[in-house]
């Protein structure tokens, strides 16, 4: 089905692009530059209107952030010449007579107007290469928002919420970039000076060079460089003492150096409720345990610190290093308080993760090499006491990574992105209890490498097309090996008139088994429901094919997207009848497949009151499934609303519902969530939270698995109402200029 989806896909592009190239057979170009006379730089926003011999309005646009401008124009006649007006609000007007010309380049004189004395009141907003949506950051903005997650607060389809988790249309997979360059972590992005972005640009279609990351949306952050330094502090506690976090962030900007320093600290200790329903054919009456969870402690200590050189204004190198210490125990007794209890849990995980990275970037190329290694040690042991027994596991991690990327630019028109990876990874797993110990461990390689080329036809068509490859090898030591090489191809078609915007879009891409989906321990998780690994799961290939169309004006966003979504080899959970309980391991299913719509909706309403939505209504197919449905209807949702009730005072309102998805077998139902916040901004360095966690329900997971010999069911409760109260404080000093720069994106595809 998904073959035949893709002739019809690929025939409609090769007849479309036919068609333009006939329109553009009886057409003459006219395009150039536009640039500052006095600093040679290119000028952004300015308008470029065409006009015939007679002085009649034939068309116009606006130069892009390379100022860069491109019309056309119908039905010429051989000498014919045309009139050129060119205008900005900072320099003086200009008008040229011209003919047909493909390279013409305007040189407009500063008149002495600031922009920076202009009153805007909100983003301005523009379609760049038709696929992503740009924001220009204007100086009203800037000085409105001390944090930068402000600024992307107030962009149409994202939001952030109080933990610096950034979401767009609903989703928290978003790699955020500054100036190009992925950050490590989004707890970071408020060490970005706000006084310092100029630019967010937002891709829905993810390139090529992430497929392979599971990233939803792309946002890149582009700054201009300040000498200064930010200071931020951000304590969370509840009421109760039992949720405790703290943060404490540092970023010094200082002549060619930037230095990066960060502090995380998580404390939570909570009870958790957990239900195990095991039904087997035959047996009279189901084994039914119920488990409290109390205490449920774990606290979380992250530290990061980077380093980066400048120098030159092509030139950037830079070094980071990445550590976390978590540490989290679990009391599991059970709920009758006659019975003994049943097991003390405890783990420790400590990662480390070292990256040297490199960027050039001139007028025509932007290149990228970056190293990494990354460190992962987790040791846990569970001390059961009926029977009594103490169960250890181990596993370390170790992966060595290399990247190169290249983007080049050929024209106004062609940009060419290429790369690729590989990826060393060494896996140790042991599990076992007393002198009864188990080992396993294998080591992995991948290379990927992908090619993307993006084509503006005209004004209104581009096309973004590339495709991936991806080999990958596993050979553990007793000598079984998994081998995969996949073809990955991406398209991205979009036609764009005025403030809308249709996409049509396939895209693909892979997930990996985790350690301990591979590693074959077999593992007591609740009484009588055990677990295990499969060391011969195969990569999970995605597939997604979708008609996107989008409004997108100011503050306001408005999308619809059909879309059909199919797995292979997908990842899943079986149960069999194991001694009196369950075993639940991990296979590769054959087939699944999605088809749904999303909707997204935006606005600003009133001035005062912002409403965000995102909902996805979808039909999950498996069609192996023998002992559960073949098919069900799932929707999802989330909403937020956020009302500005002065300019210190403000309430936001966020609620996510899960539906039931589709299982092999069954299904799982994942929490919803519920989130209040009043925040009162008591000076320019000053803001405080009082946030409600959970107002509306409790939390709760389900997972419901059936086999030929009965059924497994799963609840689990968290006991997560609380009340915090959080302040940010946020001191942040540097040179401020008056005058406006513009800004070189040179960087377009990322």
């Amino acid at each position: 089905m998904l073959l035949n989806i893709l002739k019809k896909y690929f025939a409609f592009m090769i007849l479309t692009l036919m068609a333009i190239n006939a329109h553009a057979q009886q057409s003459i170009p006219i395009s150039g530059r536009v640039l500052d006379a006095e600093t040679r730089r290119p000028v952004e926003f300015v308008n470029v209107s065409l006009l015939g011999p007679d002085s009649t309005f034939l068309g116009g646009v606006v130069t892009d952030s390379l100022g860069n401008f491109s019309l056309s124009q119908d039905n010429y006649k051989s000498g014919e010449k045309y009139i050129l007006k060119i205008t900005h609000i900072c320099y003086f007007k200009q008008i040229l007579t011209t003919g047909p010309t493909d390279n013409i380049c305007i040189m407009l004189q500063p008149n002495g107007y600031n922009l920076s004395q202009v009153n805007v009141r909100a983003m301005r907003t523009k379609v760049k290469n038709r696929q992503n949506l740009e924001y220009l950051v204007t100086d009203e903005m800037r000085k409105k928002c001390d944090l930068t997650s402000e600024i992307l607060e107030r962009i149409p389809s994202v939001f952030v919420d109080v933990n610096s988790n950034v979401y767009v249309k609903g989703s928290s997979n978003v790699l955020i970039l500054k100036d190009g360059v992925k950050i490590s972590h989004q707890s970071l992005l408020d060490l970005i000076p706000s006084g310092s972005v100029q630019k967010v640009i937002v891709s829905y279609h993810v390139p090529s060079r992430y497929a392979s990351e599971d990233y939803t949306a792309v946002i890149n952050l582009i700054t201009k460089r300040i000498d200064g330094i930010t200071l931020q502090f951000k304590p969370k506690v509840s009421f109760d003492k039992s949720w405790y976090d703290s943060k404490l962030n540092m970023n010094l900007e200082k002549g060619k150096s930037s230095f990066l320093l960060y502090y995380q600290f998580n404390y939570r200790n909570f009870a958790e409720h957990e239900t195990t329903d095991i039904s087997k054919v035959g047996r009279a009456t189901d084994s039914i345990s119920h488990i409290k969870v109390d205490p449920y402690k774990f606290n979380n200590n992250e530290f990061f610190a980077g380093y980066t050189y400048h120098p030159s204004t092509k030139v950037q190198i830079g070094a980071e290093g990445y550590w976390d210490i978590f540490r989290e125990s679990k009391n599991k007794k059970y709920e009758d308080v006659s019975m003994p209890n049943y097991d003390f849990y405890h783990e420790h995980y400590n990662t480390q993760n070292y990256k040297a990275y490199a960027t050039y970037t001139d007028s025509v190329n932007t290149m990228q090499l970056d190293v990494s290694y990354n460190n992962e040690d987790v040791d846990d042991w569970d001390h059961y006491f009926q029977p009594i027994s103490t169960i250890y596991q181990k596993a370390l991690k170790e992966t060595y990574k290399s990247n190169f990327d290249c983007v080049t630019h050929f024209n106004k028109n062609l940009e060419l992105n290429s790369g690729i990876k590989y990826y060393y990874v060494r896996n140790n797993g042991r599990y076992g209890y007393g002198d009864n110990i188990s080992s396993d461990k294998y080591d992995g390689n991948s290379f990927s490498a992908y090619s993307e080329a993006s084509i503006n036809f005209s004004e209104a068509l581009s096309l973004n097309a590339g495709i991936s490859l991806y080999n990958y090898r596993r050979l553990f030591q007793n000598g079984i090996k998994v081998k995969s090489f996949n073809l990955y191809p991406k398209a991205v078609l979009t036609y764009s008139w005025k403030e809308n915007n249709l996409v049509l879009g396939y895209s693909s891409n892979i997930y990996e088994p985790t350690l301990w989906e591979l590693l074959p321990f077999l593992r007591e998780e609740r009484p009588n429901m055990y677990s295990k690994g499969t060391p011969t799961l195969k990569p999970e290939k995605n597939s997604k094919l979708s008609l996107e169309y989008s409004y997108s004006r100011g503050n306001s966003y408005l999308s619809f997207s059909p879309y059909y979504k199919e797995s292979r080899n997908m990842i899943e959970s079986e149960a069999s009848s194991y001694q009196n309980g369950s075993l639940i391991d991990y296979f590769n299913l054959k087939k699944y497949h999605e088809e749904g719509i999303e909707c997204t909706y935006s606005n600003d309403l009133f001035g005062w009151w912002t409403i965000q939505l995102n909902a996805n209504e979808s039909r999950q197919s498996i069609p192996d499934n023998i002992y559960y449905r073949k098919d069900r209807y799932c929707f999802n949702a989330q909403i937020v609303n956020f009302w500005t009730l002065s300019s210190r005072w403000a309430f936001l309102v966020q609620y996510v519902y899960n539906g039931k998805s589709l299982a092999y077998n069954g299904f799982t139902k994942s929490t919803d969530t519920s989130l209040a916040q009043l925040t009162y901004k008591v000076n320019h360095y000053l803001k405080l939270n009082l946030l409600f966690v959970q107002p509306f329900e409790r939390r709760e997971d389900k997972t419901c698995l059936y086999y030929k010999d009965g059924s497994v069911k799963t609840w689990r409760v968290e006991d997560v109402h609380r009340i915090l109260l959080t302040c940010t404080f946020n001191f942040s000093k540097g040179k401020k200029s008056e005058k406006k720069d513009v800004y070189q994106n040179v960087d377009q595809k990322f």
